[in-house]
């Protein structure tokens, strides 16, 4: 008997006529959790055949990796496109992130949008159900379940007492024991389940001819380490051993390498009140042997998918993404889960396959990231991607796997440090050589401990070669810096009702609110006034010095007014006067030479490419370091780098970049130039 969801994919197909439209690529895509690369293809001895014949068959990312280890923040990175440090969702649970992102577009409903048929089960959000996987946004979303969690009888006992106590953290109850072997049906569990009941919606969707995205999420090797016997049979557990990497690089702070493993203090057969690499060895050999035996189950599952897709006639236009949501510590580092920024933790397995690139095959080791995976399968589908993407499209090493992508991989933790330090984000850069890793006090972004591990000539990051290295780990740490804040979400300066955060100097009427929008027109013709940006203290002038500024605005015919930055002011007849900066010209008379997006007294902008300048359009200005960039209406117009030894006029505005103002205001020229702001916004970099 068919289920109704499928009844109700063969009436859609019927109703909207798609096997008349053009064949538009569908996509399987898999997820799994707590799975570093460790898969045959990856060159570990776990017994992978699935994913190593997909692998072969598709392009093999050597160098990806995760923004965040923990499940739900990197899920959601990935999914919504924004990095946790701009949605702030960085826990393994955020089943509530929809009510504090309601307005993101996420892959899912981008692809429901564009007229996919979009089917949903397991984890590919943190959790199987409710408001957490973005129901409302999927053409179907299936929670499946398996028939137990544990099988074996004692181990279902045990579970249920367990439950019965709270954790060691006081967070949620206790759980039945790490492992089983049980001699089962592959579909006792969720993970064989879920495999039976994707395999049977690839028949359905291959019935309907839509295009589809079917994102199926497996749950193993994520703990307990639970999987029919025969996948713990593959493996013989006296060669298992811990790793080499029992030490943690020096001045690595212990708050932030996990050395508890909390997260298996929550199983009732885990040693409580001793460190894990205090775990015997018994235990030890117990662990690994279950993760890789999960690790084969898994692959199990996959392998069921790909024959669907070959069996019902879908492999020649199904380009299939398999990906991990982050890596896991399998005794390295003397411990044991994620939660940390090391190697271990961070790097993912990542394959593609595109039955349309035959160039598409191999291994690259260009550096991705998790995030990169949105934007990339809109080039891939031919979509138009949504603009608050933050990651990058590596479409282009579908052709050309060898070529470069990323100069560094960048993912962040948070962490409760001691010492009265308080909330740390651990933020760390991964280049082709080095990861250099900064722990920043979270409200004051100061840099309370940093380490640069060499990975390609230490892999088991146990070294720490700062001191020789001051030069690079200087450099990195500005382009780290860089991408933190760059990712920060915009701080709105205007808040579309009053001059909050705001300080007239000579001529405070000039500046008003009017139906929303700021209006600048100075009363006095002889003096032209400014309207400085102070932020939560009206006393000082809030300092941008490396920033990106947006704003949108208008005026009426004939106006002539300015944006300006790294400005420095002096009090002087008790008014707050502006003494010199940059300026961004903005201008609609024509006696100007200068039109709008000029650098006042530095670049001019000859030809306007506003065509109406009492329309509303957009600036966009970017300061980095000496170099000044503006945009208008997205082009870019003014490409500046102020040289080391310029020349700073006396007596006029510009060319003082270098100076020690960082402030920004607005300008009310003159009794016959009116501006009108719509909406001000600025993002520190």
């Amino acid at each position: 008997m068919i289920p109704l969801v499928r009844l109700i994919l063969f009436a859609l197909a019927s109703f909207l006529g798609c096997a008349a439209a053009a064949p538009q690529p569908n996509v399987l895509f898999i997820a799994v959790d707590d799975l570093r690369p460790e898969l045959g293809c990856y060159g570990s001895r776990a017994v992978t055949p699935n994913l190593d014949a997909l692998a072969e068959s598709g392009l093999t990312f050597e160098r990806a990796y995760c923004n965040q280890a923990v499940c739900g923040a990197s899920r959601l990175a990935l999914m919504s496109g924004l990095y946790p440090e701009h949605t702030d969702e960085r826990s393994f649970h955020v089943t509530a992130w929809r009510q504090r992102l309601p307005e993101v577009i996420t892959l899912n409903q981008h692809l429901t949008t564009h007229g996919y048929t979009t089917v949903g089960l397991g984890k590919i959000y943190h959790g199987s159900s409710g408001k957490g996987v973005d129901p409302e946004n999927w053409t179907h979303w299936l929670n499946v379940k398996g028939k137990a969690l544990y099988a074996d009888p004692d181990n279902a006992a045990a579970h249920r007492e367990a439950s019965k106590k709270p954790k060691p953290n006081g967070r949620g109850t206790m759980r039945g024991p790490l492992t089983e072997f049980a001699d089962v049906p592959d579909n006792t569990y969720d993970d064989g389940a879920r495999a039976d009941e994707a395999a049977a919606q690839l028949s359905a969707l291959a019935e309907a001819k839509c295009p589809f995205f079917l994102a199926v999420g497996f749950t193993k090797p994520h703990l307990p380490f639970i999987a029919p016997q025969r996948y713990w049979n593959l493996y013989d557990r006296d060669s298992f051993a811990l790793p080499s990497n029992q030490a943690v690089p020096p001045g690595y702070p212990s708050w932030a390498s996990n050395v508890a493993a909390g997260e298996m203090r929550a199983y009732s057969d885990c040693p409580q009140g001793i460190l894990p690499s205090a775990f015997p060895e018994p235990l030890n050999k117990r662990l690994i042997h279950g993760y890789y035996a999960c690790v084969s189950y898994m692959d199990a599952q996959v392998g069921r998918l790909l024959q669907a897709l070959d069996a019902n006639g879908l492999i020649d236009n199904t380009v299939v993404i398999f990906w991990s949501d982050h890596g896991w510590k399998l005794g390295d580092h003397a411990s044991w889960c994620k939660h940390t920024n090391f190697e271990c933790d961070t790097r993912v397995p990542l394959i593609v396959r595109h039955p349309h690139k035959v160039t598409a095959k191999g291994k690259t080791s260009a550096l991705v990231e998790l995030i990169d995976l949105y934007p990339t399968l809109c080039d891939v589908l031919g979509l138009e991607k949504p603009s608050h993407l933050q990651g990058e499209s590596f479409a282009g090493l579908l052709e050309e796997p060898q070529r470069a992508h990323r100069s560094s991989a960048y993912s962040s933790y948070r962490h409760r440090a001691d010492q009265g330090i308080g909330s740390v984000v651990g933020h760390s850069l991964r280049t082709a050589r080095y990861r250099y890793t900064e722990w920043w006090q979270r409200e004051s972004d100061r840099v309370v401990e940093r380490v640069l591990t060499e990975i390609e000539r230490y892999p088991g990051e146990v070294t720490n070669c700062l001191e020789e290295n001051e030069g690079l780990a200087s450099e990195l740490s500005v382009q780290l810096r860089q991408r933190v804040l760059s990712v920060r979400p915009w701080v709105d300066l205007f808040n579309g009702k009053d001059l909050a955060g705001w300080k007239a100097n000579t001529d405070p009427d000039a500046f008003k609110v009017v139906d929303g929008v700021i209006r600048t027109q100075a009363t006095d013709s002889k003096e032209r006034s400014h309207l400085f940006y102070t932020g939560a203290d009206e006393d000082t002038l809030e300092s941008f010095r490396d920033f990106e500024l947006e704003a949108v605005v208008r005026s009426e015919p004939g106006s002539n007014s300015g944006i300006f930055f790294h400005t420095d002011h002096e009090p002087r007849d008790d008014k707050l006067h502006l003494k010199n900066g940059y300026e961004i010209q903005l201008n609609s008379t024509s006696k100007e030479k200068r039109k709008t997006g000029s650098l006042y007294a530095v670049v001019d902008v000859g030809e306007s490419i506003i065509p109406d300048e009492t329309e509303w359009h957009t600036v966009k200005v970017k300061v980095l370091g000496q170099r000044v960039q503006c945009w208008l209406n997205g082009k870019e117009v003014i490409d500046y780098t102020e040289p080391v030894n310029v020349e700073r006029p006396s007596n006029r505005i510009g060319r003082v970049l270098r100076s020690e103002g960082g402030a920004i205001a607005l300008q009310a020229h003159d009794t016959d130039s009116v501006y009108f702001f719509k909406s001000l916004r600025v993002r520190k970099l």
